[in-house]
Formats: C-alpha cells, structure tokens, sequence
C-alpha cells in the first residue's frame, strides 16, 4: 500500500562536521569560499588561489605552485540576523547561531614529471542547518522546524602544465552527504527524519590561460554533486488516531544536488602593488534543487501504513553570480584584500520556508595576507551577508500568511600554507 503523506512542504538541508548549527556564505547550499584569501577577495578567487585548497577551486592552478604546499582553514560563522516571523505571533531568530567547519589540502609536482602535480584535499563542500524549535503553528501547538544536511568531501586532483601559458586540471570528487530534519513532528501529521547517509561522485575541470604577463584567464565547470540519502529513519506522527507516533526503519530522500557551474574569472595585474580579480558563474539550481521525492517503509507496527511517500517541489532558479576583488601590497610580506559577491536569491517565494531559508544575496569580504616567513603564510578574513528578507505563504506549512524569512550573518576564516 502506497499512501501519500498530508503534511508536504518538507525539503532536507545540510549539516557539515556535525557542528552547532552550520551554514554559510554560499551559492544556494553550495559553499563558495574555501580559505581565508578566497573570502577575503568576497569569493573573486577562481583566477587567484594557487596553493593547496585550489584543489577546490581551480585544479589548473596547483601548476603555479615551484613544489610541494600543504594548506589548512578553519571558519566560524554566526547567523546573528537569521530570523523568522509569521501571522501566527512568531518573531524569533534562529535556536543556534554559531557554528565551524575545516578543510585542508596538499599537492606536491611529480618528482619525474615536472610539468604534472598531484593533489589532494579534504573539504566541507556545502550545507545549511536551521533550528527554530518553538514555532507556535496553526493547530495550535508549538513545535520544531529544523534541517540540517551537508557533504563531506575527498577531492583527488591533477594538473598538466602544458606550456608556459596554458595549464588544465582536473578533480574527482568523492562526496559523503548526511541529513536529519524536524517538521513539527509533535503536531499531526508532522513527521522527524534522521540518519539518513550516502556516497555519490562528481567531478571538476578547470584550465588557466596566461595571455600576457598581467593577465591570466580562468575557467572551470563542476558537475552535479547528486546527494545520496538512503538508509534513514523516520517517525510519523497520525495525531488523534489509534497509531499515535510510529517509527518507520526504511526512508530515502531523492532528488536533491548541489548545483552544476561554469565560471570564468580573471586576474590582472594593474601595477606592482595593485591586483583585480573577477569572476561571473552560472548555478544551475533548476536541475539540482527541482523536486525532492521522500520514499518510507518498514514501520514499526503491522497497523500502520506500510509504504509512505511524498514530493515536494523546490523550482529552485538558476543564479548568474558576479564577483569583484581587489590585492594590495602594503608592505613586502603583507597584503589586504577586498571584495564582493553579488548572487540573486534562487528561491522561489511561493516554497520558502524557515528550514532552508538560502536567500543572502551580497557577501563582502575584506582581510589581510601576511608572509610569517620564507615557507610560511597566514591569511585572516572576515566576509558579511547583509540583511535581505523575503515575505511569502507556504500553504503546505502552518505557519499562516505572509511569513517573513530574514537572512544576515558574518563568517570568520584563518588559513595557513606552508610552502614545503
């Protein structure tokens, strides 16, 4: 027996390294900064980063590098301006607000072929988390609205300098996704997934081309990372009937990615002290985030529906994001950057809700490059998503009429390389 589920409107998000409450700038779930130099440039790092985190970025890149790099960032967020607010009398901020996440790579040149370099990285590659766990609803109960989900990722990489202005590069990308979600589950018809877990692959390509000495051309297209959710649990609530809360030991969540992109980006030295980077990426979230389809079977008592499913639709848009950044030499050993991003919110209003509120459109970067010695850097960032809010009615949720969704947070990165 098939039946569908009354509640709908549930879209699963993303936890990365199980921290407190994790989400951060990025492209819809797509995180977009990896390092302190790449937020500091507010993202304008496909034609700038060159040491091991560009594993992630640009692959070709690793090719600018005269040896081995190892290179390691840890980043804190604070989702201080992340608020809801409804005509059931909610006006609140998210239950947790801060949150860390930690990536690392390395890459070495091949010691007899001096034109291939080998590279590898650990990265937390995307997600959101939101917790609101006393939303009064139109049943009259006050419950939680929750969804956590993210990806790990193994990035093996190479690079081919093919001559003295061309190089290409590649990334295979082995990615473990994770999810749990809370939609009222104390209300009828609400409903609470966890572990659910998989593995899928993707790759990355990327070539830079030096035109002259003041000016390198970057380009790059990531496939769709597909998230695998299989193998999860789930409890439905049937509310005022005999079944009570049931446990369900077989759930699936299909249909959800992180997005394709193709970006191209620029670096150009305008004088000695003066670097412009830029960059313009299409995000192909209508073909990643369309429909996600929830499949449960197995429950816990023989009374109880045996098969329960539903689809939500998503009908993400596709973004076309831009981004400008500035370096200047201060002094021999330090730098300061700057820098924006400007990226359209891709989420309809009509299938907003408080879980997966992704709709920062501006993040501004700023930060400082010091040179601690000849073998060692330090990179400290800061990056800022002004306020930008959305108001809409999900009529799948009970959360009445025109909800409002604010979203508003800082991000904090430190990076170090060692050039060995």
């Amino acid at each position: 027996m098939t039946k569908s589920l009354p509640l709908t409107g549930l879209t699963i998000s993303i936890i990365l390294l199980h921290t407190s409450n994790p989400c951060w700038a990025g492209y819809g779930a797509s995180a977009i900064a990896f390092g302190a130099e790449s937020a500091a440039m507010g993202t304008a790092d496909l034609a700038v980063l060159d040491d091991a985190l560009a594993v992630n970025v640009n692959p070709a890149s690793l090719t600018r590098n005269n040896g081995p790099v190892a290179s390691g960032t840890l980043e804190v967020f604070n989702l201080f301006g992340q608020k809801h607010r409804d005509s059931n009398g909610n006006h609140t901020g998210v239950d947790k607000r801060l949150g860390a996440v930690a990536g690392a790579g390395f890459t070495t040149p091949l010691k007899d072929y001096e034109n291939i370099w080998l590279g590898i990285g650990l990265f937390a590659q995307g997600g959101v988390g939101y917790v609101y766990q006393d939303l009064k609803t139109t049943a009259g109960t006050q419950d939680e609205i929750s969804a956590v989900f993210g990806t790990y990722r193994i990035a093996p990489a190479a690079a081919w300098k093919v001559n003295e202005n061309l190089s290409l590069g590649a990334t295979l990308n082995i990615n473990y996704s994770v999810a749990d979600q809370k939609l009222f589950p104390n209300t009828e018809n609400g409903l609470w997934l966890r572990d659910l877990s998989g593995i899928s692959y993707s790759f990355k390509l990327a070539a830079n081309y030096q035109i002259k000495p003041s000016l390198l051309l970057s380009a790059i297209y990531s496939s769709k990372t597909k998230l695998r959710l299989d193998d999860g649990k789930a409890q439905v609530n049937f509310g005022s009937s005999s079944l009570g809360k049931v446990e369900y030991h077989d759930v699936s969540v299909s249909g959800l990615a992180l997005a394709a992109e193709l970006g191209i980006g620029f670096l150009y030295q305008a004088t000695d002290k003066w670097q412009i980077s830029g960059e313009s990426t299409w995000i192909n979230h209508s073909a990643a985030m369309n429909e996600s389809i929830v499949s449960i079977s197995t429950p816990s008592t023989s009374s109880a529906p045996k098969t329960l499913s539903f689809a939500n639709p998503l009908h993400w848009r596709d973004q076309f994001a831009v981004a400008l950044g500035s370096k200047y030499c201060l002094t021999e050993n330090t730098f300061v950057m700057n820098g924006f991003t400007y990226a359209p919110n891709p989420v309809p209003s009509k299938t907003l809700n408080p879980a997966l509120p992704l709709i920062s459109e501006f993040h501004i970067g700023s930060g400082i490059l010091h040179n601690l010695s000849s073998t060692l850097q330090l990179t400290i960032s800061i990056l800022y998503s002004p306020a930008n809010s959305v108001t809409y009615t999900n009529n799948t949720l009970p959360l009445g009429s025109n909800a409002k969704e604010t979203a508003e947070f800082w991000d904090f990165q430190i990076s170090f390389t060692k050039f060995l």
